[in-house]
């Protein structure tokens, strides 16, 4: 049994294995179409220990083993889901459900009354059955945990239920998942939705995913492990999208709108609605379709070549795998070359721009309209530079340092630079991937880390802002497909610098300013670190705080907690000799 779980997020397309027959051929097929998917950047594989007759479950255990054993991944490179809650055969057994149900199951106390029928599928919510289905997963899959875990079709034993019974079953069954995630044998769970989401005007079918959120939180408070709901959502059935089905907080919305409010991510199934989609639509169609309105979307196939036309739709002509409008900016790069300033110093830096202004102001105008665009687009954006420093009293409580001022001006200087690759980014897995470059700044560096704070303030802000990256993008979902939005985030980072000040005792003296000129650091980037400093000294001011867009308190309270242990974290590992965070596996996919 593989130990562990997914250090990733769930990645924005996964695998699903529901298609198929119970052969061998397709059998090889799916390992072999599982591995490919893995090698080529699609490593979120979902099942169901009742597809094709626990056949699937146990393919992807083959493939992982095949993929672990040679090296090529480990347990935490892959995100693995599964569900439970339909009655299952085994068909290597020669078991089909009902038999299975006599020969293995009701010697453990499962009966064929536990179980609701709608359509030949047989559902439970015996917490019972749960337990001996998972285990039986994680024994197909040759794992001690399962990265998600669904609860599979609910709505049909809601149909012999009053609502009162189906929420105190829900609950009891909530309470079964919480413990085995406390057990470590689940680490997240969610709810598989079928018929309430197809037929969205059948009251037979609807339940209230905030009355399910608030039983979660009933049973685990806010730290509870309710985290998904997957549904059918496609071009041709965008219920989810249309109809308001859901109440929340007294206000009707629709299923996508209602899981946002409650921060559940929405997992997509069937984009290509069982191949009926492909009559009308192309696969680029399809794929994009769905990305602007889902976190997650499983594309069923055991076909490799299938599989690569659905990555190259979706690394050439689809947004980066969250919905987020893309935006060339061929014409911004050309610019950018031409002057010799990197992208993100285009729409920081506007002292840069009033210098290009004087020089030529043909080329100024030119630039600041697609610096407009650009900034629409939201490409890039890190944590402030109050959220930094923030960080670093934190950090400087529990270690000592020589130099506090070099050390402060080091974690704020990469966003100081107005040309040059300051943070070191670099694309990495075919194009497809994007991180900053750790390893090449600790060679380069690593000798003035240990001497000097600057340079260690600086590798610190790179560390950070690959953690933000996770943290808003991967956790929180943030969309900058709308335009307005990061503008909107950027007057969260001046709606709470004040607080950040006053909670952290931040002071502007704190910042001193420095000339960096002929130190090695200058090789990076072209750094305007006065500047730098008298545009950060001037955000140490007090301002009425206003409501909050997406960046709250609390969010601004947890990433510094996170971020001060990370950097840690890092510092004892550098101390230690060993290595420090790996770029590759703190990537993130390309946007645009």
């Amino acid at each position: 049994m593989i130990k562990g779980y997914s250090h990733k997020p769930m990645g924005t397309v996964a695998l699903g294995t529901h298609l198929g027959n119970f052969s061998k051929e397709d059998s090889l097929k799916y390992v072999e179409a599982i591995k490919y998917a893995v090698r080529n950047g699609i490593y979120s594989i979902d099942g169901a220990i009742n597809y094709r007759g626990m056949c699937s479950e146990r393919d992807e255990g083959a493939a992982l083993a095949e993929l672990m054993n040679s090296g090529i991944i480990t347990r935490e490179e892959v995100f693995i889901s599964s569900k439970a809650g339909l009655l299952y055969g085994d068909i290597s057994a020669k078991l089909p459900p009902m038999k299975y149900l006599s020969e293995k199951l009701e010697n453990k106390g499962i009966s064929i009354e536990d179980f609701s029928e709608y359509e030949g599928l047989f559902q439970t919510l015996n917490p019972a059955f749960y337990e001996i289905a998972l285990n039986k997963s994680l024994e197909n899959l040759g794992l001690e945990m399962i990265d998600v875990y669904y609860i599979h079709i609910p709505e049909i034993t809601k149909l012999k239920l009053t609502e009162d019974e189906f929420y105190e079953k829900m609950e009891m069954l909530i309470r079964w998942y919480e413990t085995k995630c406390f057990e470590g044998k689940i680490r997240y769970y969610g709810i598989a939705f079928e018929f309430m989401v197809e037929e969205p005007f059948e009251n037979k079918w609807h339940i209230e995913i905030e009355r399910i959120k608030n039983i979660a939180r009933k049973v685990s408070g806010e730290k509870n492990h309710f985290k998904y709901i997957l549904f059918e959502y496609n071009i041709m059935c965008d219920w989810a999208d249309t109809v308001k089905s859901q109440m929340i907080d007294g206000v009707k919305m629709t299923m996508i709108e209602a899981c946002k409010a409650l921060e559940l991510e929405t997992v997509a199934s069937m984009p290509f609605a069982m191949g009926d989609g492909f009559k009308k639509y192309a696969l680029s169609d399809m794929l994009d379709f769905v990305s602007k309105k889902m976190n997650h979307v499983i594309v069923g196939s055991k076909n490799p070549k299938h599989i690569e036309e659905i990555l190259r739709c979706w690394r050439g002509n689809l947004s980066e795998c969250s919905g987020r409008q893309r935006f060339s900016g061929t014409d911004l790069v050309e610019i950018a070359k031409c002057n010799n300033v990197s992208k993100r110093t285009i729409y920081r830096y506007k002292a840069y721009y009033e210098e290009m202004k004087e020089a030529a102001s043909e080329k100024y105008n030119s630039l600041q309209k697609h610096v407009t665009e650009y900034q629409k687009a939201g490409e890039n954006f890190m944590a402030s530079s109050m959220i930094h420093l923030a960080i670093i009293q934190c950090i400087i409580v529990k270690t000592e340092f020589n130099n506090l001022d070099r050390l402060r001006l080091g974690v704020i200087l990469p966003d100081g630079a107005v040309s040059g690759n300051s943070h070191l980014k670099k694309m990495i897995c075919e194009q497809t991937r994007v991180t900053y470059d750790l390893e090449f700044y600790r060679e380069k560096y690593g000798e003035q880390m240990k001497t000097d704070e600057l340079y260690l303030g600086y590798y610190l802000h790179l560390i950070q802002d690959i953690f933000y990256r996770r943290y808003v993008y991967s956790e929180h979902h943030f969309n900058s497909s709308i335009p307005e939005n990061v503008e909107r985030l950027h007057q969260d980072y001046e709606n709470t610098n004040w607080f950040v000040t006053k909670q952290y005792g931040l002071d502007k003296n704190m910042l001193r300013t420095q000339t960096l000129a002929g130190e090695p650091i200058m090789e990076l980037a072209d750094f305007r670190e006065q500047e730098l400093v008298r545009e950060v000294r001037e955000q140490f001011y007090p301002m009425e705080e206003k409501s909050s867009f997406f960046l709250t308190r609390e969010m601004i309270r947890e990433f510094i907690d996170r971020a001060t242990e990370i950097c840690l974290h890092e510092l004892n590992q550098l101390a230690q000799g060993k290595a420090g965070l790996d770029s590759f596996e703190w990537s993130w996919i390309k946007q645009g």
